[in-house]
């Protein structure tokens, strides 16, 4: 029966692989075997050559356990070192050990994941266990975002299918095994089928029949028998998909045809004579099948190695394996890509390709998992007229990728990004209208050109804080690419975090996303920014450590003079390639405090407006002791300064403060011996009056305060020029000289005594010196210890220059003085001594 007359038609992929149970085990030990009970992980993706994904195993809903596959063949989990950014990954984690043997049963190991020199910088354990068969298991759970579990790639399968089967010997299912009505027929669809099989007959190694055989309906023990629609492969062909045929319809027949259902992919820049380019395919939304043209010219794929800097890109992806037959169907071939002297040193995700009818070959291309700058390669010297008579009716003309430009890098640039080659990079994102650079890329660009975090200091002049984060910015929204859902990329630098996250018009997102970066968070309605933007809406979120010392607090200009003190990393947030930036709702940012928080101090929330900090649209909605939430109805750069009353600089000095000290002590005591001078002679005219004992109770009381109260003291330094008291004494002086006015002029008429009027003059006049005029010193700015030791002694001693004024020099007060004396020292004078001296001036 040939193909034609066929009136069954089932697929059959080598690459299909189900949980596996063993539905023959007859004990519990058996049947709770791991080894028998498992789930097939059969994800490509985890594969060590698999880079440019960010994949995070901990939102999986791990349970039970899990053996690794990569198409079909079965992997085991790498037990060495393995880079970041590899496996789907971010953090690619490995078995920090070796597997284990079958009798050694379940075991536990310890899982790392690298991060710089650290090779263990993740850690974390899970369970194994060896099973027959040379495969493994693993009890697998969520990891650390973002993190995902390795498979060595397949240059490491633990085991090739031609040596690991099982036999499949029914003499029933030969071809003369014919069923009658009315006998038990056998059905393939109950059997519960788990890898590899190898056919005999009757001890005899036998095959599938192929395409030319005909069989009736009714052979090989069932009602339907089934055929391989196609040739059997060469071992050099590796692991082949084919067609299988029956007999009979038992099922519906699939009426898909690759070779009738493709997209031209007509693309020139793709030939193999193209140098130069930095065309990516990875930005593209691949989806079904394709066939390479050049110029109208039907074109296949290179299958031998191709150099680098070809094929319109920089990395060239080559089939590794010869391009099958027609009678082959489906076949699957590797993707390589060249490096140095490598031809295959990138190993790309393996494609499926069919020779069709008309000389031509069908590829289910995929996205690469090499990030950029690669690209699928078409052979021009393979150049064929495109067949009128071929059937194509279900070809489209045009690729479905969004409109991107990609920022090309001359040679010189690669791996080493100079300040001319960012200039290049700049000057190309500002002609391009939307430029997309790899997170990789753009990752070293920051870190050798623009994010010198050695230089950031506070010598580093503002206009360079600025261009640095408008460079930024900048080079940030290159990391946006198109995306039917949502995706999001982080970059992590020393001093700079950064996170772009995307919204497409199918994404279903139930809530507002939050964004988080080093120490701060943002949440930001970008759902509804995405419907006023046909869908489509980007936010880049960035967080900087070291830019505090060129954005100083300092420049947040107050009425009062208080103290900044920057309390968060400065953030910055915008909507990168997105048209209406206008917010729906305001943005809040919870900002973590990187310093102590004053309990008397003021947050506030400010935002960078060129050349200060200011906060017009930002609010502060509520803070703790370590985070603040900020509110703000537009997008810039963002912080938290705290406000404090400035800090009492304490300018004393322990030597003066004892001169100071002792000084004014002195002072009070001739001040205090000053007034029990006037209380005794309160009637003698000649001696006191009431305006000079009231100015001696005023700096007594004075000098009183500042020799009880040390933190005045600075405040009557030169220095500090306090005018206030010198005009106060200046008013005591004045109020004093009025109140003598009456007595002065008493004297003056009665010019009983020209010498007391005199003396009366004189000691106002030296007494308006010692109370008022050492306040002169207190004018001079600047400090000088010289004068600083004056102003303290002339200030101290008006107390000891009012007792020689108005008591040592005055002769009745000395008189009293020495009356007072012998008085006291009679009082204390031996009673027999007294008593002898009585007698004497008795006799």
């Amino acid at each position: 029966m040939d193909r034609e007359t066929a009136n069954l038609l089932a697929w059959v992929t080598v690459v299909l692989l189900t949980p596996v149970t063993n539905s023959n085990a007859t004990t519990s030990d058996t049947a709770n075997d791991p080894c028998n009970n498992y789930t097939a992980l059969d994800q490509p993706w985890r594969a060590t050559n698999a880079v440019g994904l960010y994949i995070c195993d901990g939102y999986f809903n791990w349970n039970g356990w899990y053996r690794l596959l990569y198409y079909g063949m079965s992997i085991r989990m790498p037990e060495s070192r393995v880079e970041m950014n590899t496996c789907g990954s971010a953090i690619a984690l490995y078995l920090n050990g070796t597997h284990p043997q079958i009798a050694d049963g379940i075991v536990t190991r310890g899982l790392c994941g690298s991060l710089g020199s650290n090779s263990c910088y993740w850690s974390m354990s899970i369970q194994l266990k060896a099973c027959p068969g040379s495969y493994y298991v693993y009890e697998f759970k969520p990891t650390p975002c973002l993190g995902a579990y390795c498979a060595a790639d397949s240059a490491n399968l633990t085991f090739d299918p031609c040596n690991v089967y099982s036999v499949l010997a029914n003499d029933w299912r030969k071809p003369d095994s014919v069923w009658y009505s009315g006998s038990r027929a056998s059905d393939d669809t109950f059997v519960e089928w788990s890898g590899w099989y190898r056919l005999y007959l009757q001890g005899k190694i036998a095959q599938i029949p192929e395409s030319d055989w005909c069989a009736s309906y009714m052979a090989c023990g069932s009602y339907t028998a089934l055929f391989l629609g196609g040739s059997h492969p060469l071992p050099q062909d590796g692991i082949v998909t084919r067609e299988i045929y029956g007999s009979y319809v038992a099922l519906d027949t699939p009426s898909y045809d690759p070779c009738n259902n493709y997209t031209s992919l007509n693309q020139s820049w793709r030939a193999t004579n193209e140098t130069g380019g930095s065309n990516c395919d990875h930005f593209f939304i691949w989806n079904g099948w394709y066939r390479l043209l050049y110029y109208g010219m039907s074109v296949r794929m290179a299958d031998s190695c191709v150099n680098r800097s070809r094929c319109g890109t920089d990395f060239t992806l080559w089939l590794n394996g010869s391009h099958p037959q027609i009678e082959d169907g489906i076949v699957t071939r590797g993707v390589c890509g060249r490096s140095g002297s490598d031809c295959c040193y990138y190993r790309s995700t393996p494609i499926r390709v069919k020779a069709c009818p008309g000389n031509y070959y069908v590829y289910e291309l995929v996205r690469p998992t090499i990030y950029c700058y690669v690209a699928y390669c078409a052979d021009v010297s393979t150049t064929m007229p495109v067949s009128t008579t071929t059937t194509t009716a279900a070809i489209s003309t045009a690729l479905p990728t969004t409109p991107i430009q990609t920022i090309t890098m001359a040679p010189d640039c690669q791996g080493n990004i100079s300040a001319k080659c960012a200039d290049d990079i700049f000057k190309q994102i500002e002609k391009s209208t939307n430029p997309v650079l790899s997170p990789e890329v753009v990752e070293q660009v920051l870190k050798e050109q623009v994010l010198k975090v050695e230089e950031m200091n506070a010598q580093v002049p503002l206009s360079a804080g600025i261009t640095m984060l408008n460079k930024t910015e900048t080079l940030v929204s290159t990391l946006v690419m198109p995306t039917e859902t949502n995706s999001s990329v982080k970059i992590s630098l020393n001093g700079l975090d950064v996170q772009v996250f995307t919204v497409g018009p199918k994404a279903s997102l139930t809530e507002i996303p939050r964004l988080s970066v080093n120490n701060a968070q943002m949440v930001i309605d970008l759902i509804q920014i995405s419907k006023n933007n046909n869908g489509s809406a980007a936010v880049a979120f960035m967080s900087y450590t070291n830019i505090s010392s060129i954005l100083k607090p300092t420049f947040f200009n107050t009425t009062n003079k208080t103290e900044k003190t920057m309390m968060s990393n400065v953030v910055s947030a915008t909507l990168p390639k997105t048209t209406n930036t206008q917010l729906s709702a305001p943005v809040n940012f919870t900002l973590k405090h990187i310093a102590d928080i004053d309990p008397n101090g003021t947050l506030t929330c400010v935002y960078w407006n060129d050349t200060e900090w200011i906060i017009h649209g930002c609010i502060l909605l509520q803070t703790n002791s370590s985070h603040t939430v900020c509110s703000c109805d537009h997008l810039s750069t963002f912080a938290l300064i705290m406000q404090t009353n400035p800090p009492m600089v304490d300018n004393s000095d322990p030597v003066m403060d004892l001169f100071n000290t002792v000084a004014v002590a002195v002072g009070l005591f001739f001040l205090s011996l000053t007034l029990l001078t006037f209380a005794f002679c309160r009637r003698n005219p000649r001696v006191t009056n009431t305006a000079l004992t009231n100015l001696c109770i005023s700096l007594l009381l004075a000098h009183l305060l500042f020799l009880l109260t040390q933190t005045f003291l600075p405040y009557i330094r030169p220095q500090q020029a306090n005018m206030i008291l010198f005009f106060v004494i200046l008013v005591i002086i004045l109020s004093t000289l009025k109140s003598m006015k009456s007595n002065l002029l008493r004297t003056k008429q009665a010019k009983s005594d020209q010498r007391l009027f005199k003396s009366v003059i004189l000691k106002t006049m030296v007494q308006f010196y010692i109370v008022g005029c050492s306040w002169i010193l207190g004018f001079f700015p600047n400090y000088n210890k010289v004068l600083d030791i004056l102003f303290l002694f002339f200030n101290s001693q008006q107390g000891t220059f009012i007792f020689l004024i108005h008591c040592a020099l005055n002769q009745e007060v000395r008189q009293f003085y020495i009356k007072w004396w012998r008085a006291l020292r009679a009082a204390f004078e031996p009673r027999t001594k007294r008593n002898v001296d009585t007698s004497r001036s008795a006799s």
